[in-house]
């Protein structure tokens, strides 16, 4: 699978996003949320949301999905921004062609 990372500004929170090197229509997208170990401020750090989850699956593998891993701001806790996630996964639902009908 294809890995980008994602830190422009316009995005709720910077992420990485790993998707299939020939992407088809309409895939289905999982959105991991990662644990307060990974947070960080969406620059050099970013890569802390590689440490744990599906990274080490999605790297030498093809998979007809997307997986979106965000970073949590380093001050707060996704629990306390979920009015946040939900704007993100709006973004998400705008910019990539996916499934809407399915969320991981």
């Amino acid at each position: 699978m294809k890995r980008v990372e994602h830190r422009e500004e316009k995005w709720k929170f910077p992420f990485v996003e790993y998707s299939p090197k020939i992407k088809k229509s309409k895939l289905p997208i999982i959105i991991q949320l990662h644990g307060a170990g990974e947070r960080g401020f969406g620059k050099d750090d970013l890569e802390k949301v590689d440490v744990h989850g599906f990274s080490k699956y999605l790297k030498n593998a093809e998979h007809d999905c997307i997986v979106v891993m965000p970073q949590c701001p380093i001050d707060t806790f996704w629990a306390a921004r979920v009015e946040s996630i939900v704007e993100f996964i709006e973004q998400l639902k705008k910019e990539f062609d996916i499934d809407i009908t399915i969320f991981l």
